[in-house]
């Protein structure tokens, strides 16, 4: 039986950091990252499955057959899909840092409002920006607590925390109605969103009448002085910003 050190990975090769911007490239490299998440998918669910053993060592090795050739092949298969996936992932987010200037020449209006709702931003000391940091972090929040019934725990629990004596009374008579909880739930996540929302609007005025819209070079500039401090001060957060860039343009249409 042979071992799986005894073959390099030779078909998969992730894109080289040093190399200068190119969007296709960049491209390539997302996708073949998103190939070895879609196999790595596929054994967590059965990590003998022989269908996605074959293609793992058509994509690392170009040997389809090799995983049924090694010793413990659900685990060998499984360590080096991953080592490949963070081997690709680190070689993008390193590409996106060095060519940082031509990358985010890429990024529309679109890709800056998606950046500043996903990713975590940072304070930068201006006092606009740091309010919407904060308003953008509970809206985070809520979203993840509308998914995740222990993060809605524990977003309701903070929640409460802060809500007067009356409120509480009342939360704790009415808590076992049914549709209470997932109602007061709605009303919170609703709140923290909105509020998420004016912190990076602007008042217009259309046919002589005022409203709000998105501030789009807020938006941008928003995102901007985040990612530069993070660039200086959290080479870790910068790599998360850069991968999520990264996942933003291998998403555009050619």
């Amino acid at each position: 039986m042979a071992n799986e050190t005894d073959r390099p990975i030779e078909a998969y090769k992730p894109i080289n950091p040093n190399e200068s911007y190119n969007r296709d490239n960049l491209r390539e490299a997302m996708k073949g990252v998103s190939k070895l998440e879609g196999l790595l998918a596929g054994l967590k669910e059965n990590a003998n499955n022989p269908t996605v053993m074959k293609g793992l060592g058509k994509t690392l090795l170009d040997d389809p057959t090799f995983y049924a050739n090694v010793r413990n092949p659900a685990l060998n298969a499984t360590e080096n899909a991953e080592q490949a996936r963070d081997g690709g992932i680190q070689a993008v987010s390193e590409y996106v840092g060095k060519n940082l200037n031509s990358v985010l020449q890429e990024l529309d209006d679109n890709d800056y409002l998606t950046l500043v709702h996903s990713l975590p931003l940072v304070e930068t000391g201006d006092e606009r920006s740091d309010k919407a940091v904060k308003a953008l972090k509970k809206a985070r929040e809520a979203n993840e607590a509308k998914q995740d019934p222990i993060k809605a725990q524990e977003y309701l629990k903070r929640k409460l925390e802060n809500m007067p004596g009356w409120f509480l009374r009342a939360y704790n008579f009415s808590g076992g109605v049914e549709g209470y909880i997932p109602g007061l739930l709605s009303v919170f996540t609703s709140d923290d969103s909105g509020k998420a929302d004016e912190a990076i609007s602007r008042e217009v005025e259309v046919d002589g009448k005022k409203k709000k819209e998105i501030d789009k070079e807020f938006v941008k500039s928003l995102f901007e002085r985040s990612l530069m401090k993070v660039k200086d001060e959290d080479e870790d957060k910068a790599g998360m910003y850069y991968e999520v860039i990264a996942r933003l343009i291998a998403r555009k249409k050619a």
